[in-house]
Order: structure tokens, then C-alpha cells, then sequence
């Protein structure tokens, strides 16, 4: 058996072969995710489909669901769950991968992981200069939108309402009371009727 005395690299967890599983490689260490769950895929789709249709719609970028891999720096290799790549940004759209950092990163917390989301990955998106990090909750009902400023996320203020709005997609509002909504009616259409 052989160990891996080194930072393992992006270029290195490209050679693996594809066994089912989600990797990431964060500060060259290799990290495996579980599936997610059902609500935390209905919960990507129903934000990143919102955010598709401001980004298309302003022909302000594109919007891309995990599994992407998102390459930070040779060290890191990461999939978000939702990732914006705006048109004048730093980012990179290549045939394989999104290259540099993505203007906005949506992380949706899982239950056997959290403070992966909120310490781990909102050290590194920060350290590559990502300007706009959000991380949804779907079992705390939580929305928590950070920018960043000086190099550490700041957390973002929702309006009077409790709407945030994107910096990133100018005019892009989300509401969490009508996003979790929205995650009930999508969980109620698959449960079996009786």
C-alpha cells in the first residue's frame, strides 16, 4: 500500500479513476463527499435555475450545476453546487473544468458536514478571491450570503423584507421564506399519493 506523503494536486485527482464518487481536493488533501440528498438536490436546482434564467436573461454569464469541477490552484479542486462565471470575470469556462474563481459559489450544507461548507471552503473560495459565497442549509432553513471584502467574507444584509440580493446578477433577488417554500412544493410532488 502505498500513502501519499505530499499535497496531493487538481492534476493528480484528474488521473483517479471515476469510481461514482464526488471528490474534491482542498489544500492537497483529498476530501469525498456523499450523494447528496434529495432535498439538497432540489434545493441547487430550484436556486440555480433561478439564477440561470437572471444570468441569461442579462447576458451577464452562465450559470453551471455540480458536478463541475471548479480548479482554484494546483492544490484545489473543488465541485460547488451552484457556480456563476460571469462574463467579464476572472473565471475560465474551459472544455474540462472552470478554471480560477467563479464570481459567485453556492454551497448547500450537508448534514454529516457542515462546517466543511462554513469554515474549510469559505477559507479557500476567500483565499482565491471569489467576491460572492452562499451557503443554504436546507435542514436549518438558513440562507447566508457573504461578500468578500479585504479578503474575508462579510456576511450580507437581507432588505426590510429579508430578500437578499445578488451583487454578482444585478436585480437578482432571493427571498428564502419563497425559496423554502418552493423546496416543500417540490417535495410534496414526489411523495407517493395515496
Amino acid at each position: 500500500m502505498s500513502v501519499l506523503n505530499r499535497p496531493m494536486t487538481a492534476d493528480e485527482l484528474d488521473q483517479m479513476p471515476d469510481d461514482g464518487n464526488r471528490y474534491e481536493v482542498i489544500a492537497g488533501e483529498l476530501v469525498v463527499s456523499p450523494a447528496p440528498s434529495p432535498a439538497h438536490q432540489r434545493l441547487g436546482f430550484l436556486l440555480g435555475r433561478r439564477i440561470d434564467d437572471a444570468a441569461v436573461a442579462g447576458d451577464q454569464g452562465e450559470m453551471f450545476l455540480a458536478p463541475i469541477d471548479v480548479w482554484l490552484s494546483p492544490h484545489d479542486l473543488v465541485q460547488p453546487d451552484v457556480v456563476v462565471v460571469a462574463r467579464d470575470g476572472a473565471a475560465v469556462v474551459t472544455e474540462r473544468r472552470i478554471e480560477g474563481p467563479p464570481d459567485l459559489v453556492v454551497e448547500i450544507t450537508s448534514p454529516s458536514n457542515p462546517s466543511n461548507d462554513r469554515i474549510r471552503k469559505a477559507a479557500l473560495y476567500a483565499r482565491a478571491g471569489v467576491p460572492e459565497y452562499w451557503i443554504l442549509d436546507p435542514v436549518t432553513r438558513v440562507v447566508d450570503p457573504f461578500a468578500l471584502a479585504e479578503g474575508l467574507y462579510l456576511p450580507m444584509p437581507a432588505d426590510e423584507g429579508g430578500v437578499f440580493r445578488l451583487r454578482v446578477l444585478p436585480g437578482l433577488s432571493v427571498d428564502p421564506t419563497v425559496l423554502w417554500a418552493a423546496l416543500d412544493r417540490a417535495s410534496r410532488r414526489s411523495q407517493p399519493r395515496r
